[in-house]
């Protein structure tokens, strides 16, 4: 059975403790606890007096670093994309230049693993009511594989009439796969992961 796993604390993206400020260290521990609020509660259902309860902080404690709940949300948004796009960069960039096929099938695994391990998370930062249909954080992801198809094509590797265009299909390809998996309780991701990895290359034609 696929677990939808909340691994919320490995996805801070910040930088190591001993290099943050207090000011920082307070921001992310807000951030931390909005986070799990979110999730435990549900962003509409949740306030910013659960989240202060459960920080144990003033009105004043919360406002001296965001203008409301949304604000928060759209700050969780932005650091879980940082940190999607450092996991999956992390796998593709070992790879040698030249190799863009392989990069390209790497893409696809890490992208399908990062957001297995989180998609409550994602979930919560991209599909919650308050969130902007068309924003810059979900763009920076389909612009990720964006580059990696334009690198294929300079290559003369893949011959592609918009790779604008394909990347957003990929993207959505991703999630309806994962998605569907995941209601169906499948117990074979690895199997999925590699089937959908093979249609996909159909597109890069």
């Amino acid at each position: 059975m696929v677990q939808r796993e909340d691994n919320s604390h490995a996805v801070s993206g910040e930088k190591t403790d001993n290099l943050l400020s207090v000011k920082e260290k307070r921001r992310i521990f807000l951030l931390d606890t909005a986070e799990a609020v979110f999730l435990k509660k549900g962003y509409e259902t949740a306030t910013v007096r659960d989240i202060l309860e459960e920080a144990n902080l003033s009105k004043g404690g919360f406002y001296h670093y965001f203008k409301s709940k949304s604000d928060v949300l759209d700050a969780l948004r932005t650091r879980y994309t940082r940190w999607f796009l450092g996991v999956v960069e992390a796998k593709v960039k070992p790879i040698p230049v030249g190799q863009t096929e392989k990069k390209f099938l790497v893409w696809i695994n890490a992208y399908c693993e990062a957001y297995l391990s989180t998609v409550g998370l994602h979930d919560l930062v991209y599909h919650s009511v308050h969130t902007r249909k068309t924003n810059e954080d979900r763009v920076a992801i389909t612009k990720h594989v964006e580059q990696l198809l334009r690198e294929g094509v300079m290559q003369g590797i893949w011959t592609l009439s918009s790779p604008r265009l394909t990347a957003i299909i990929i993207y959505s390809s991703i999630h309806g796969v994962m998605d569907d998996a995941i209601a169906r309780q499948d117990k074979n991701m690895p199997k999925i992961v590699k089937q959908l990895s093979t249609c996909l290359r159909l597109l890069l034609q």
